[in-house]
Protein backbone atom coordinates (compact mmCIF):
# COMPACT_ATOMS: atom_id res chain seq x y z
CA UNK A 1 0.00 0.00 0.00
CA UNK A 2 1.37 3.18 -0.75
CA UNK A 3 0.69 6.49 1.16
CA UNK A 4 0.47 9.77 0.27
CA UNK A 5 1.88 12.54 2.37
CA UNK A 6 -0.33 15.62 1.65
CA UNK A 7 0.01 19.33 2.94
CA UNK A 8 -2.56 20.87 4.93
CA UNK A 9 -1.82 24.14 4.86
CA UNK A 10 -3.82 24.89 1.62
CA UNK A 11 -5.91 22.09 1.97
CA UNK A 12 -4.55 19.60 -0.45
CA UNK A 13 -2.15 20.10 -3.73
CA UNK A 14 -0.93 17.29 -5.61
CA UNK A 15 1.52 17.88 -8.39
CA UNK A 16 2.82 14.91 -10.86
CA UNK A 17 5.83 15.12 -12.77
CA UNK A 18 3.94 17.78 -15.68
CA UNK A 19 2.29 19.74 -12.85
CA UNK A 20 -0.82 18.43 -12.85
CA UNK A 21 -2.30 19.69 -9.71
CA UNK A 22 -5.00 18.87 -7.62
CA UNK A 23 -6.47 21.10 -4.86
CA UNK A 24 -9.25 19.96 -2.44
CA UNK A 25 -11.44 23.10 -1.30
CA UNK A 26 -14.60 21.63 0.37
CA UNK A 27 -17.98 24.04 -1.07
CA UNK A 28 -22.07 22.38 -1.76
CA UNK A 29 -24.16 23.99 -4.57
CA UNK A 30 -26.89 22.99 -6.16
CA UNK A 31 -27.46 20.85 -9.11
CA UNK A 32 -30.81 20.09 -10.55
CA UNK A 33 -32.36 19.14 -7.20
CA UNK A 34 -29.57 16.93 -6.26
CA UNK A 35 -27.47 18.56 -4.23
CA UNK A 36 -23.76 17.74 -5.23
CA UNK A 37 -20.80 18.71 -2.80
CA UNK A 38 -17.33 18.52 -4.33
CA UNK A 39 -14.80 16.46 -2.07
CA UNK A 40 -11.68 18.14 -4.32
CA UNK A 41 -11.37 19.63 -7.32
CA UNK A 42 -12.16 16.93 -9.65
CA UNK A 43 -15.18 14.97 -7.66
CA UNK A 44 -18.40 15.84 -6.68
CA UNK A 45 -21.09 13.11 -4.68
CA UNK A 46 -24.51 14.39 -4.92
CA UNK A 47 -27.49 13.38 -2.63
CA UNK A 48 -28.60 11.24 -4.95
CA UNK A 49 -25.88 9.18 -4.70
CA UNK A 50 -24.13 10.04 -8.21
CA UNK A 51 -20.15 10.45 -8.66
CA UNK A 52 -19.68 13.17 -11.17
CA UNK A 53 -15.79 12.93 -12.54
CA UNK A 54 -14.47 16.29 -13.88
CA UNK A 55 -11.92 15.58 -16.65
CA UNK A 56 -9.18 18.24 -17.55
CA UNK A 57 -8.19 16.19 -20.66
CA UNK A 58 -9.54 16.54 -24.39
CA UNK A 59 -11.04 13.62 -25.87
CA UNK A 60 -9.64 13.40 -29.06
CA UNK A 61 -10.50 9.77 -29.30
CA UNK A 62 -8.47 8.26 -27.20
CA UNK A 63 -10.90 7.40 -24.63
CA UNK A 64 -9.56 9.80 -21.70
CA UNK A 65 -13.06 10.72 -20.74
CA UNK A 66 -13.18 7.16 -19.50
CA UNK A 67 -10.08 5.98 -18.44
CA UNK A 68 -9.36 9.14 -16.00
CA UNK A 69 -12.86 8.66 -14.45
CA UNK A 70 -12.20 4.72 -13.94
CA UNK A 71 -8.81 6.17 -12.62
CA UNK A 72 -11.15 7.99 -9.57
CA UNK A 73 -13.90 5.58 -9.62
CA UNK A 74 -11.25 2.73 -8.69
CA UNK A 75 -9.63 4.48 -5.68
CA UNK A 76 -13.38 5.63 -4.05
CA UNK A 77 -14.51 1.80 -5.00
CA UNK A 78 -17.22 3.71 -6.65
CA UNK A 79 -20.26 1.91 -8.65
CA UNK A 80 -19.09 2.84 -12.12
CA UNK A 81 -22.31 2.93 -13.74
CA UNK A 82 -23.51 5.38 -11.54
CA UNK A 83 -20.81 7.64 -12.34
CA UNK A 84 -21.01 10.58 -14.81
CA UNK A 85 -18.32 12.78 -16.58
CA UNK A 86 -18.19 16.47 -16.41
CA UNK A 87 -15.39 18.30 -18.82
CA UNK A 88 -13.61 20.94 -16.97
CA UNK A 89 -13.82 24.39 -17.56
CA UNK A 90 -10.68 26.42 -17.60
CA UNK A 91 -9.17 26.71 -14.21
CA UNK A 92 -5.73 26.45 -12.49
CA UNK A 93 -7.33 24.32 -10.02
CA UNK A 94 -7.04 21.24 -12.60
CA UNK A 95 -3.45 22.01 -12.89
CA UNK A 96 -2.25 21.57 -16.71
CA UNK A 97 -4.78 21.07 -19.15
CA UNK A 98 -2.66 20.41 -22.27
CA UNK A 99 -3.38 17.38 -24.09
CA UNK A 100 -0.87 15.30 -26.62
CA UNK A 101 1.89 13.10 -26.13
CA UNK A 102 0.12 10.22 -25.24
CA UNK A 103 0.51 11.96 -21.78
CA UNK A 104 -2.85 12.05 -20.37
CA UNK A 105 -2.62 9.21 -17.92
CA UNK A 106 0.63 8.97 -17.35
CA UNK A 107 0.56 12.45 -15.79
CA UNK A 108 -2.97 12.13 -14.34
CA UNK A 109 -2.57 8.90 -12.53
CA UNK A 110 -1.32 9.67 -9.28
CA UNK A 111 -3.26 12.79 -9.36
CA UNK A 112 -6.74 11.32 -9.96
CA UNK A 113 -6.15 8.10 -7.89
CA UNK A 114 -5.33 10.88 -4.82
CA UNK A 115 -8.32 12.52 -6.20
CA UNK A 116 -10.62 9.65 -5.39
CA UNK A 117 -8.50 7.92 -2.19
CA UNK A 118 -8.90 11.29 -0.58
CA UNK A 119 -12.52 11.23 -1.34
CA UNK A 120 -13.34 8.10 -0.20
CA UNK A 121 -11.26 8.52 2.98
CA UNK A 122 -13.70 11.58 3.71
CA UNK A 123 -16.90 9.45 2.96
CA UNK A 124 -15.19 7.04 5.59
CA UNK A 125 -14.58 9.13 8.13
CA UNK A 126 -17.88 10.69 8.01
CA UNK A 127 -19.57 7.14 8.64
CA UNK A 128 -17.47 6.71 11.75
CA UNK A 129 -18.64 9.53 13.08
CA UNK A 130 -22.38 9.40 12.35
CA UNK A 131 -22.11 5.79 13.49
CA UNK A 132 -19.75 5.53 16.17
CA UNK A 133 -17.35 3.17 14.82
CA UNK A 134 -13.98 3.02 14.22
CA UNK A 135 -12.51 3.92 10.71
CA UNK A 136 -10.87 0.92 10.40
CA UNK A 137 -14.18 -1.06 10.59
CA UNK A 138 -15.42 0.58 7.79
CA UNK A 139 -15.56 -0.92 4.41
CA UNK A 140 -16.47 0.66 0.36
CA UNK A 141 -17.68 -2.02 -2.11
CA UNK A 142 -19.20 -0.64 -5.18
CA UNK A 143 -20.64 2.85 -3.77
CA UNK A 144 -21.73 1.41 -0.66
CA UNK A 145 -20.07 1.90 2.84
CA UNK A 146 -20.79 -0.13 5.36
CA UNK A 147 -19.63 -1.08 9.02
CA UNK A 148 -21.27 -4.45 10.60
CA UNK A 149 -24.97 -3.79 10.70
CA UNK A 150 -24.52 -0.11 9.55
CA UNK A 151 -24.91 0.80 5.63
CA UNK A 152 -25.10 3.94 3.53
CA UNK A 153 -24.58 5.10 0.22
CA UNK A 154 -22.35 7.99 -0.95
CA UNK A 155 -25.39 10.28 -1.27
CA UNK A 156 -26.33 9.86 1.83
CA UNK A 157 -22.52 10.81 3.44
CA UNK A 158 -21.90 13.21 1.13
CA UNK A 159 -22.48 16.22 2.95
CA UNK A 160 -21.40 15.23 6.35
CA UNK A 161 -18.22 14.32 4.30
CA UNK A 162 -17.37 17.87 2.86
CA UNK A 163 -17.99 19.15 6.54
CA UNK A 164 -14.97 17.39 7.38
CA UNK A 165 -11.36 18.35 7.88
CA UNK A 166 -9.33 17.00 4.76
CA UNK A 167 -7.18 14.05 5.54
CA UNK A 168 -3.74 14.24 5.99
CA UNK A 169 -2.27 11.04 4.13
CA UNK A 170 -4.40 9.02 2.15
CA UNK A 171 -3.40 5.35 1.05
CA UNK A 172 -3.91 4.23 -2.48
CA UNK A 173 -4.92 0.66 -3.04
CA UNK A 174 -2.73 -2.14 -3.74
CA UNK A 175 -2.88 -2.55 -7.52
CA UNK A 176 -3.84 -6.21 -7.10
CA UNK A 177 -7.10 -4.99 -5.78
CA UNK A 178 -7.92 -3.26 -8.50
CA UNK A 179 -11.66 -4.06 -10.02
CA UNK A 180 -11.87 -1.47 -12.57
CA UNK A 181 -8.99 -0.12 -13.78
CA UNK A 182 -7.55 -2.52 -15.90
CA UNK A 183 -10.96 -4.37 -16.99
CA UNK A 184 -12.56 -3.80 -20.16
CA UNK A 185 -15.54 -1.10 -20.28
CA UNK A 186 -17.75 0.60 -21.99
CA UNK A 187 -16.86 3.77 -22.59
CA UNK A 188 -19.15 6.37 -20.45
CA UNK A 189 -20.07 8.70 -23.45
CA UNK A 190 -21.09 6.35 -25.70
CA UNK A 191 -24.64 6.67 -25.38
CA UNK A 192 -24.30 10.39 -25.99
CA UNK A 193 -22.01 10.07 -28.85
CA UNK A 194 -23.86 8.01 -30.50
CA UNK A 195 -27.02 9.80 -30.28
CA UNK A 196 -25.56 13.00 -31.49
CA UNK A 197 -26.42 14.42 -27.85
CA UNK A 198 -22.57 15.46 -27.45
CA UNK A 199 -21.35 18.86 -27.26
CA UNK A 200 -17.72 19.56 -29.13
CA UNK A 201 -15.85 22.52 -28.93
CA UNK A 202 -17.46 23.61 -32.35
CA UNK A 203 -20.96 23.29 -30.99
CA UNK A 204 -20.10 26.49 -28.54
CA UNK A 205 -21.76 29.41 -29.09
CA UNK A 206 -21.70 32.15 -26.55
CA UNK A 207 -22.99 35.38 -26.28
CA UNK A 208 -20.54 38.61 -27.67
CA UNK A 209 -18.07 35.34 -29.07
CA UNK A 210 -15.51 35.69 -31.45
CA UNK A 211 -12.93 33.62 -32.97
CA UNK A 212 -9.52 33.31 -33.42
CA UNK A 213 -6.16 31.82 -35.50
CA UNK A 214 -2.78 32.17 -35.39
CA UNK A 215 0.19 32.65 -37.94
CA UNK A 216 2.54 30.03 -36.51
CA UNK A 217 6.23 30.16 -37.22
CA UNK A 218 7.41 28.47 -40.06
CA UNK A 219 10.05 26.29 -37.87
CA UNK A 220 10.25 25.37 -35.25
CA UNK A 221 11.89 27.64 -31.97
CA UNK A 222 11.04 30.55 -34.48
CA UNK A 223 9.80 33.63 -32.49
CA UNK A 224 8.12 37.07 -34.23
CA UNK A 225 10.61 39.62 -35.02
CA UNK A 226 8.39 41.98 -35.89
CA UNK A 227 4.98 41.83 -38.02
CA UNK A 228 2.89 44.78 -39.81
CA UNK A 229 -1.01 44.76 -38.94
CA UNK A 230 -2.26 47.46 -40.40
CA UNK A 231 -3.62 45.46 -43.56
CA UNK A 232 -4.86 42.49 -41.01
CA UNK A 233 -6.87 45.03 -39.26
CA UNK A 234 -8.29 46.91 -42.14
CA UNK A 235 -10.42 43.79 -42.60
CA UNK A 236 -14.13 43.70 -41.76
CA UNK A 237 -14.81 41.67 -38.61
CA UNK A 238 -11.32 41.70 -37.35
CA UNK A 239 -10.94 42.91 -33.54
CA UNK A 240 -7.54 42.58 -32.78
CA UNK A 241 -3.99 41.35 -33.17
CA UNK A 242 -1.99 39.79 -30.74
CA UNK A 243 1.81 38.92 -30.35
CA UNK A 244 2.15 35.34 -29.21
CA UNK A 245 6.03 34.41 -27.85
CA UNK A 246 6.43 30.96 -25.99
CA UNK A 247 5.62 30.65 -22.67
CA UNK A 248 7.84 27.63 -21.35
CA UNK A 249 8.19 24.27 -21.71
CA UNK A 250 4.03 24.01 -22.07
CA UNK A 251 3.61 26.52 -24.44
CA UNK A 252 6.85 26.46 -26.86
CA UNK A 253 4.92 28.39 -30.04
CA UNK A 254 5.32 31.72 -31.16
CA UNK A 255 2.92 33.64 -33.78
CA UNK A 256 0.78 36.20 -34.37
CA UNK A 257 -2.62 35.98 -33.11
CA UNK A 258 -6.28 37.43 -35.18
CA UNK A 259 -9.34 38.04 -33.49
CA UNK A 260 -12.26 38.94 -35.59
CA UNK A 261 -16.45 38.19 -34.93
CA UNK A 262 -16.26 35.67 -37.61
CA UNK A 263 -14.01 32.93 -38.74
CA UNK A 264 -13.59 33.63 -42.55
CA UNK A 265 -12.53 37.42 -41.04
CA UNK A 266 -10.16 35.95 -38.57
CA UNK A 267 -8.21 34.00 -41.53
CA UNK A 268 -8.39 36.80 -43.88
CA UNK A 269 -6.94 39.16 -41.35
CA UNK A 270 -4.54 36.38 -40.90
CA UNK A 271 -3.37 36.58 -44.94
CA UNK A 272 -3.11 39.86 -44.14
CA UNK A 273 -0.71 39.59 -41.67
CA UNK A 274 2.96 40.68 -42.70
CA UNK A 275 5.38 38.94 -40.37
CA UNK A 276 9.33 38.73 -40.13
CA UNK A 277 10.70 35.64 -38.43
CA UNK A 278 13.71 35.07 -36.21
CA UNK A 279 13.83 31.51 -37.27
CA UNK A 280 16.91 30.71 -35.03
CA UNK A 281 18.47 27.50 -34.89
CA UNK A 282 15.96 25.79 -36.74
CA UNK A 283 15.96 27.20 -40.00
CA UNK A 284 19.02 25.15 -40.85
CA UNK A 285 17.13 21.61 -39.58
CA UNK A 286 16.13 19.24 -42.51
CA UNK A 287 14.58 15.77 -42.09
CA UNK A 288 18.15 14.90 -42.92
CA UNK A 289 19.41 16.30 -40.38
CA UNK A 290 16.99 15.12 -37.73
CA UNK A 291 16.92 11.96 -38.79
CA UNK A 292 21.28 11.74 -38.37
CA UNK A 293 20.45 13.56 -34.67
CA UNK A 294 18.15 10.16 -34.11
CA UNK A 295 20.47 8.03 -35.25
CA UNK A 296 23.07 9.33 -32.83
CA UNK A 297 20.80 9.30 -29.97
Amino acid sequence: MNVVKVNRREFVKITSAASAGLVLALRAHGAQGDEEYPLGAFVDVATNGIVTIYVSKSEMGQGVRTALPMIVAEEMDADLKRVKIRQADLDKKYGSMGTGGSSSIRTMWTPMRTAGATARAMLVAAAAKKWGVDPKTVTVTNGVVSSGTHKANFGALASAASKLDVPKDVALKDPSKFTIVGKKVNRLDNADLVRGKSNYGIDVRVPGMLYGVVLHSPVFGGKVASYDDTKAKAVPGVVAVVRIDPQGPEAPWAGVGVVANSTWAALKGRDALVVKWDEGDGRNETTDSLMAQMRDL
